[in-house]
């Protein structure tokens, strides 16, 4: 099913990087992104998208010095000598301590800057690498004031699921992404809304079905799972997708039972995701269920809801089923991992507790992988003008 699109990316390879180039008409790609690709037997599709990754302690080798080769073309046109890199509150967590001393070591590197890392909120930063200050917002500049020092730029690596600070509020330094892009005004809909319109716009232009990468995915809003508020519209809206895809692989003739998922519309770390195998588990979702979903990261209260085709995986890794994961840069794919997960099934949520992530390290080739990075990255693009109306 997938053979004649790999053909036509590489037949049409220099056309479909004009039609992307036209597309994006000058405008910047997001500095960093990566995101979570599922493979079925009929399709490849991403299911999520992250503007501030973590992670980047698991890129291989290869991937790191891409990394650095990538962010310095984001870089280089500006000449920023101090860069400050904010990171989450995420301090237990050995991980991501990692994560954000390798990302401070890819930027220096790509830039030749002084480099440093602070966080959000008044509270410290300390960890066996690194012992970062607090900011304070100067003269509309950021400081760490205990160190006298301001930076040129900013880079975020903190998602603010919370909300938007003060302190990031009409500011003079660029900051890379635009604190707008933040989980408390980003939504997930918004972003699969984008990019299955982009995605329909390309395949009229080059000839193939959409179908083979896009998923189908709705939002719902002003939900309450702790009182109740919004099931009915959850169940009516799941129905209809249902219904849709069991129409769609009809049409593909494709024998497989359809099954969707119901997550938070924002929000990362895979926090409340629940599958839904039929409308009898919709149309009941039980209390553990609904107290699983009805907060997320940071206590974040979940008020809207995305409901989205699920994508069966046909991919393994070490007899496990499994995902991929694409980091990019500068609009370029960094390096590509996989995430599998002992605890799960083919079906489900592969990044809940017990998901472990590796490196695949293998070339980079122009494939639909890379086509969907290109297309997910133009809707990361366009998602900046609905974030700020």
């Amino acid at each position: 099913m997938f053979k004649s699109l790999r053909d036509l990316i590489q037949n049409k390879r220099n056309q479909m990087e004009d039609w992307i180039e036209n597309f994006r008409n000058g405008r910047g790609w997001p500095i960093f992104m990566s995101l979570d690709i599922r493979i079925s037997e009929f399709k490849i599709a991403h299911v999520d998208s992250n503007l501030f990754p973590a992670g980047f302690n698991n890129l291989s080798i290869n991937g790191r010095e891409m990394a650095i080769k990538l962010t310095k073309s984001f870089l280089e046109k500006y000449n920023f000598s101090k860069i400050l890199l904010i990171a989450e509150r995420n301090t237990k967590n050995k991980l991501y301590a990692h994560n954000i001393v390798t990302l401070k070591d890819i930027i220096k590197s790509a830039s030749g800057a002084d480099v440093r890392i602070s966080v959000l909120n008044g509270e410290g930063l300390e960890f066996a690498w690194e012992v970062a200050g607090t900011i304070s917002k100067v003269d509309k500049n950021i400081t760490i004031v205990e160190q006298g020092w301001t930076p040129d730029a900013i880079i975020m690596n903190n998602d603010l699921t919370s909300g938007m600070p003060d302190s990031l509020i009409d500011i003079n330094q660029n900051i890379f992404p635009s604190p707008y892009l933040g989980w408390f005004s980003r939504k997930k809909s918004t972003h699969f809304e984008i990019y299955n319109r982009i995605v329909k716009e390309f395949s009229n232009h080059f000839g193939f079905d959409d179908f083979l990468i896009s998923l189908r995915s709705e939002q719902v809003q002003n939900v309450d799972f702790r009182n109740k508020t919004g099931l009915e519209s959850i169940f009516l809206k799941g129905k209809a997708m249902f219904y849709d895809i069991d129409n769609d692989y009809k049409n593909h003739k494709i024998d497989e039972k359809p099954y969707i998922f119901l997550k938070p519309n924002n929000g990362t770390f895979g926090m409340g995701v629940l599958e839904i195998r039929d409308l009898e588990h919709l149309s009941h979702i039980n209390k553990k269920n609904r107290h699983s979903i009805d907060k997320i990261k940071d206590g974040q209260k979940t008020s809207c809801v995305i409901l989205q085709e699920g994508v069966q995986t046909s991919f393994s890794f070490l007899n496990y089923p499994a995902e991929k994961i694409i980091y990019s840069a500068n609009g370029e794919i960094v390096d590509i991992m996989v995430r599998y997960n002992q605890h799960s099934n083919n079906h489900g949520n592969l990044g809940k507790s017990g998901a472990l992530i590796e490196a695949l390290d293998t070339p980079i080739e122009f494939d639909i992988e890379w086509l969907i990075n290109k297309l997910a990255n133009l809707a990361a693009i366009e998602e900046l003008a609905y974030v700020k109306q």
